[in-house]
Formats: structure tokens, sequence, C-alpha cells
């Protein structure tokens, strides 16, 4: 999920965002522009712009919200990709071991799937939204050449160049138009990937890696390795009536003990350790290594004073 954020969305942000904006921009003003040219040539084409705009912005209701949804679920779809990819690539060796090489192919195929699905209906939904952009221009064409024509009978008022010029800057505008609209639901669409990379600059901060010298702990630390518990409770979250992970837990294990902690599946056990490393939020009690309470020691040194096996191993590079 970090790899996708970090890739597709900051290219997204950095990259497409801005040219596409500008484009809006530049639409915007030619639309602007042409509809100014052609309501003073022909007033009465003032009308069916409002028949077509209204539909072109209803249309853009429809194809906006679909649109932002299926970008999102692009990004969600993407990051099982990323995430079996990278886990395939470091785990090669055991796979080939085990000659497991189909179930990790039938697995990657089928996020590949579940990502190409959102992606071919997108496609599919600029299709949809073409063609129906293309009726309303239709039909505005129509109007504003029945109105020109009725004009010319009855009132005499225009030329058949003022006709021609109004159908050629007509033309235009519809496709300057849908442009316009296409855009900016593209710029829409493109911020969620600001929206979700902004999820991770709103993300609460770690306690500071490292304290001043004169606050960190001696160099031999934990020496004895003797940890307590007191009343120890602990949660995965900060919101507060958050469940709790671990629930008043009180123990001491001696230097030199060797402990085993047995339980089902949600029990609790490697919250206990996540607890030891500071990685969940500490609701209530203390734990203490060697007469030291771990929350007044930065992050670095109580993290790289304790050594652990972990269940994910392919988080880490090297040797066990």
């Amino acid at each position: 999920r970090i790899l996708n954020r970090f890739t597709s969305d900051v290219a997204a942000m950095d990259d497409s965002l801005p040219i596409i904006i500008h484009e809006f921009l530049v639409c915007l003003s030619q639309v602007l522009g042409t509809i100014v040219l052609v309501v003073f040539l022909n007033p009465w084409s003032f009308i069916p712009a409002i028949i077509a705009g209204s539909g072109m912005f209803y249309l853009r209701y429809r194809f906006a919200s679909c649109s932002r949804d299926l970008k999102r679920l692009v990004g969600t779809t993407r990051s099982p990709v990323y995430s079996q990819l990278t886990s395939t690539i470091h785990g090669v060796k055991v796979i080939r071991s085990y000659h497991a090489e189909n179930i990790c192919s039938r697995e990657f195929h089928y996020h590949l799937d579940n990502n190409t699905r959102v992606s071919y209906l997108i496609t599919t939904l600029n299709r949809w939204s073409a063609m129906r952009f293309d009726w309303v221009s239709l039909i505005f064409i129509a109007l504003v050449i029945i109105l020109a024509i009725i004009v010319r009978i009855s009132q005499r008022q225009f030329s058949a160049v003022d006709i021609a010029l109004t159908l050629t800057y007509s033309l235009n505008l519809m496709g300057l138009f849908q442009g316009t609209i296409r855009q900016s639901v593209e710029v829409e669409t493109q911020m969620t990937s600001v929206e979700r990379i902004l999820e991770y600059c709103s993300l609460d901060q770690e306690p500071p890696s490292q304290l001043p010298t004169k606050y960190r702990p001696l160099t031999n630390w934990p020496s004895q390795g003797r940890i307590v518990f007191e009343n120890v409770s602990m949660s995965h979250s900060k919101e507060l009536h958050s469940p709790l992970a671990l629930h008043h837990i009180s123990l001491i294990i001696e230097s030199d003990e060797k402990v085993y902690i047995v339980g089902r599946t949600g029990a609790g056990k490697s919250s206990l350790i996540q607890s030891l490393f500071r990685m969940g939020t500490l609701v209530d009690g203390h734990i203490i290594i060697d007469n030291i309470d771990i929350t007044t020691v930065g992050l670095d040194d109580v993290r790289r004073r304790i050594s652990i096996i972990p269940q994910d191993p392919v988080l880490f590079t090297g040797t066990m």
C-alpha cells in the first residue's frame, strides 16, 4: 500500500495533475470566449446552448461520481499486485524449492485480474460518456440550425455568412465544451491520488526516535534483561474507546528466564511482543526493562537493543 502511494499516486500528483489542470483552464477560457462570440453573432443560439449545457452538466454529474469511485478502486486493487510481486521476488528461492510456482502465479493473476477489471470499467465508462456527449452535441447543432433557418425566413435578420459563422463556432463550442467537462472530471478523478497521499500526511507521528544524550540509557542497557509489566493495557489504535489488545497485564520475567506464551489466535501473543517495541498505543501501565521505563527511552534505542525473529520476515532483508 505504501509502495503504491509513493509510486503511482505521487506520479499522478506531480506529473499528470498539473498538466490536466492547465488543459482544463485553457479549454474553459476558450469555451467562454466562443460563447460570447456565438451569442454576439446569433443571440437565439443562447437558448439551445442552455439546453445543451444542462444536458452536459447532468451527464458530468453521472460520469464524475462513477469515475471517481473507479479511480479509488484502481488504487485499492493495485496495492495487492505490488505486494504479491514484491513478496514473490524476495521469496523466489523458497518458492522454487517447494515447487510453488503455480500457486504464486495463480495468486498473482487473481490480483492482476481484479485490477484489470476495474481498468476495463474505466475505459467502458469513458466510451459511455463520449457517446452521450456526442448525442447532446448533435441535438445542440440541430437546434441551432433550426433556429437560424426560422429566424432567417421569418425575420430576415441573418445573412448566409452569419449563419455559416454561427454553425462553425457552434461546432467548435460543443467540442470545446465536451473537452472542458472531461478535463474537469479528470481533475476531480486525479485528486483522489492527492486525497490518498494526504491520508498518510495526516497520520499521527511516532514519538521521537532519539532523545538528547543526557536522557539516553547507558550503552550496555539492557544488561540483565529483567522485564516487568505493570498493569499494562495496549491498543492498536489511538482512537478513544478502541478495543484493547492487552487487558491489564502484570508479570515479571527475570533475567535468564525462558518464558513461553501460549494462546489461541487473537489472544494477544503478538501484541505482547509489539508492546516491547512500542509499536502500539500504551493505554495504561508501565513496561520496565532493567529498571528503566521504556516510554522514557527513544524509539531507536528501544528497537535497536531488543532482538526478535518476526512473523513476517519478508519485511526485513538479510538472513535470520
